[in-house]
């Protein structure tokens, strides 16, 4: 969460950067107000965002939603697509198709060893998890619908994640 104080010092980089960008930062209900659309990001996320603002824009934001218009976008652009994310989970799924336990060159692949490999992908393991007796029960006949599945929940799952208050947030430098 942010702090009040970093937030303070946001605003001010914010009005030494643009000569133009005017916020009483001596107004509780003003300060309150621009607050509450960052609240959720923590300290660096609101830094460096602030940062990649300035970097990239020739005017001042206008309202919050211009500088969160700006974390939307990256973050939107650091997610990896649907497509990409199947691809991971099939390239994983040919160690444990069935029940996710098998034997694989004499070696008995399970469940845990399914989601050990993937679990860096959280956003992945969460879908995963949610189709997961779609996944237990993976034939060549049913791969098709499972990854339909997959994609539709993993692209709700992305819209999601660019949203504020998102779990795992952006850290933008």
């Amino acid at each position: 969460m942010l702090s009040k104080d970093k937030f303070i010092k946001g605003v001010r980089y914010l009005t030494t950067v643009y000569i133009n960008f005017k916020i009483d930062l001596e107004d509780e209900f003003t300060i309150q107000v621009w607050y509450e659309f960052f609240q959720d990001l923590d300290d660096d996320t609101f830094t460096g965002l602030l940062k990649t603002y300035a970097k990239q824009n020739q005017y001042a934001p206008q309202s919050p939603a211009s500088i969160l218009q700006l974390y939307k976008e990256v973050k939107q652009s650091q997610l990896m697509s649907a497509e990409q994310a199947w691809e991971i989970v099939e390239s994983n799924l040919h160690k444990s198709i069935r029940g996710y336990q098998t034997m694989v060159n004499g070696n008995i692949v399970s469940r845990n060893d399914f989601y050990q490999a993937i679990k860096e992908h959280t956003q992945i393991v969460a879908v995963c998890k949610e189709i997961e007796s779609s996944l237990a029960d993976i034939t060549t006949e049913s791969k098709k619908y499972v990854r339909n599945e997959f994609m539709t929940i993993y692209k709700r799952y992305s819209e999601q994640a660019v949203s504020i208050g998102y779990d795992e947030r952006l850290k933008l430098t």
